[in-house]
C-alpha cells in the first residue's frame, strides 16, 4: 500500500516537480494529521488482516516531523514498512529515530556515483554528499534495516549506471538497486 504523506520536497529534481506548484493540488487544503493517518492504518488492518507493507512516500517523507510515529504505529499493527527518501534530511538524530521506529526498509535516491551528475539530476548542490552520509548513518544506527537504491536513468547518467550497479553489488551496506526510466513530470 503506497501512501503519499506530503507533496513537498526540498530538492529540485529534473524528473519530479514536487517542488513546484501543482495545479491539481489546493495549497489551502488542510493536510491529513497524524491522527488521520493512524485512523487509515487502523482501518487498513481491519480490511487486510494478512501480511502487507505500507510504503510511505512523498515528496520527501522526512519533511513531516511525525513520519516515524506513523511508521511505529504501523509496525505495532503488524505491517511491514518502507520509506522512499532522497536522504537529504537524514542526519545522526534522524538516523537514530529511524533505527528506533522499527522501519523495515528504506529506498534512497542515488543517480550516479559522480557527485556532479547526481547533484545536477537532483537539482541541488550537495545532494550526493547528503545521500552518502545517510547511508553511513543508517548503517550505524539502523542495524537490520533493508537499504536499497533507486536510480532514475537519463542520458546524463546512462554511462554511469553500470558503475553504480557494481558499487551496490560490492557494498555490503546496500541490499539492492533498481532503475527507473525517466518519465515526463
Amino acid at each position: 500500500c503506497c501512501w503519499v504523506l506530503n507533496y513537498s520536497c526540498i530538492l529540485r529534481c529534473k524528473m519530479c516537480y514536487k517542488w513546484k506548484d501543482d495545479i491539481f493540488f489546493n495549497p489551502g487544503a488542510k493536510a491529513a494529521s497524524l491522527q488521520d493517518w493512524k485512523n487509515c492504518i487502523t482501518s487498513l488492518r481491519e480490511i487486510s488482516p494478512g501480511l502487507l507493507q505500507i510504503n510511505f512516500g512523498g515528496g520527501e517523507p522526512f519533511l513531516r516531523q511525525d513520519i516515524l510515529e506513523a511508521v511505529s504505529f504501523s509496525k505495532d499493527r503488524g505491517f511491514k514498512t518502507n520509506i522512499a527518501s532522497n536522504g537529504y534530511l537524514i542526519d545522526a538524530s534522524v538516523a537514530k529515530e529511524i533505527g528506533r521506529s522499527g522501519l523495515d526498509s528504506i529506498i534512497l535516491s542515488l543517480d550516479s556515483l559522480n557527485p556532479a551528475t547526481h547533484d545536477y539530476l537532483r537539482g541541488t548542490e550537495g545532494a550526493f554528499d547528503r545521500v552518502m552520509r545517510s547511508i553511513d548513518l543508517l548503517e550505524q544506527f539502523g542495524q537490520g534495516i533493508y537499504k536499497g537504491i533507486c536510480c532514475v536513468i537519463y542520458e546524463k547518467n546512462l554511462e554511469e549506471i553500470l558503475d553504480l550497479a557494481a558499487w551496490v553489488e560490492g557494498d555490503e551496506r546496500i541490499n539492492s538497486v533498481y532503475f527507473m526510466a525517466a518519465m515526463q513530470p
